[in-house]
């Protein structure tokens, strides 16, 4: 019982993404801080902020997004201006690791932006 226990606690069946992830998303040699504030439902469903900031600017979007085991995808629609920007956060958890991407894609221009967080 024991090993089935460790078995699905490794293959992170019971895992959660709750919480508030803090790092740095990097491009072209510049960093921006990153926060990532996550509600997990603990049945893979997901709702969060993602606050990018530096230089005197802040950009906050806020949407849905799931998580099977160790793995996040959220969708983070960023409205602005009466524009919207379809943006994305993608990632694995290790532990209260969290490496992904930020995304995003406008008028045929995309762009994926690597981040590295941990959970506070």
């Amino acid at each position: 019982m024991f090993t089935l226990i460790l078995a699905l606690v490794g293959c992170g069946l019971f895992t959660t993404a709750e919480g508030k992830w803090e790092g740095t998303c990097t491009s072209s040699g510049y960093s921006i801080n990153a926060v990532l504030d996550i509600s997990d439902d603990k049945g893979g469903d997901l709702t969060g902020d993602f606050t990018l900031s530096g230089s005197g600017n802040m950009l906050t979007m806020s949407g849905d997004g799931t998580r099977d085991g160790t793995s996040i995808d959220m969708d983070l629609p960023l409205s602005q201006s009466g524009y919207t920007l379809d943006t994305t956060f993608t990632g694995e958890m290790d532990g209260d690791t969290l490496t992904g991407t930020w995304g995003y894609s406008a008028s045929g221009y995309s762009a994926s932006v690597p981040c590295e967080l941990t959970r506070n």
